[in-house]
């Protein structure tokens, strides 16, 4: 497993993202500002960030201004497995709505803010805020990890792409 020291340094330098425990697997902190939810941050890498990773290449979306992620899919089963996952690695309480949509198949969505976690997608797993169709890669990290990481990674992409 490897140790996500960088992560740990940067996020420190931010003032508005306040540290409440800091231990050798993960941080537990919280957003100064916005939703004070205390959401914890792993630091060491596993085969779930390298799918949820994927999944979020492949269809999520990092949004500019508030800080929020939002998953969005159209099988009820897909997204409720990586609402349990983001639940599990993070310590999270997510919701899914169900939007239904005139003509096409209805769509599950999550959408949540927390800062930490926006910037730990962005910063760990290079995910560009916005829109990102002809910008977006395979992250370094997951190119530099065992193969059972990468085949995470290409788990998450496929899921949110079928």
């Amino acid at each position: 497993k490897m140790l996500l020291r960088e992560f740990r340094d940067s996020i420190f330098s931010d003032s508005r993202i306040e540290l409440i425990q800091d231990t050798r697997d993960k941080l537990l902190v919280r957003s100064i500002h916005g939703t004070k939810r205390v959401v914890s941050i792993p630091l060491k890498l596993t085969r779930d960030l390298c799918f949820l990773a994927g999944f979020i290449i492949g269809d999520g979306h990092l949004r500019k201004s508030k800080f929020s992620i939002t998953l969005e899919i159209s099988d009820r089963k897909i997204i409720t497995l990586v609402s349990k996952i983001f639940e599990r690695v993070f310590d999270l309480d997510l919701s899914i709505r169900t939007r239904k949509r005139l003509g096409k198949l209805s769509s599950h969505i999550i959408n949540f803010e927390s800062k930490a976690i926006w910037l730990f997608f962005r910063d760990v797993f290079e995910i560009p805020a916005g829109k990102k169709c002809f910008i977006v890669k395979v992250p370094k990290i997951v190119l530099d990890s065992p193969l059972e990481f990468k085949k995470s990674f290409i788990s998450g992409l496929f899921e949110e792409s079928s």
